[in-house]
């Protein structure tokens, strides 16, 4: 199994969960795809464990609430800053968490002129509209219009 997962040429991320995992079948596996294991003990927080192997996958697209380096047909957005509140969803060791529920601010560039600039939301010049489905940005330079899906951002 491990040899023809190697074969696919894709990497392997791997997460144990609980006390009766095959601990050494899973970081093999992890370290045979170029990827990474993640044990998670009962009791243990789940989440951030996770949120690690994430950040393994996609090291340029998450860093602290931000998401980094997504491009479209029109824009570059270097940077998104996320907005959080507290959700009230319970979580295994009855800690807050935190939801996402919108877009502080962006990093962008338009393809169209170059010119690249810090938007927030807003009405004025470079601001963008998040409507339903998609978040709207005008460029402050060559007025393009630009529109980026919801799926997109995230």
């Amino acid at each position: 199994m491990i040899r023809d997962a190697r074969n696919s040429g894709h990497r392997i991320f791997t997460v144990g969960v609980g006390s009766a995992v095959t601990e050494t079948f899973l970081r093999r596996l992890a370290d045979e795809c170029s990827g990474a294991c993640e044990l998670v003990s009962p009791n243990e927080e789940m989440a951030q464990r996770t949120h690690r192997q994430f950040e393994r996958m996609y090291p340029l697209r998450y860093q602290g609430g931000m998401t980094m380096g997504m491009e479209t047909a029109t824009l570059i957005i270097n940077q998104i800053e996320w907005q959080y509140q507290k959700s009230n969803e319970p979580t295994p060791d009855r800690q807050p968490s935190l939801k996402k529920v919108g877009i502080k601010s962006m990093e962008v560039k338009c393809k169209n002129c170059g010119h690249q600039w810090s938007t927030r939301k807003g009405y004025k010049s470079g601001d963008f509209n998040l409507e339903i489905g998609h978040a709207v940005l005008d460029c402050p330079i060559c007025s393009t219009t630009h529109t980026v899906t919801s799926k997109e951002l995230d």
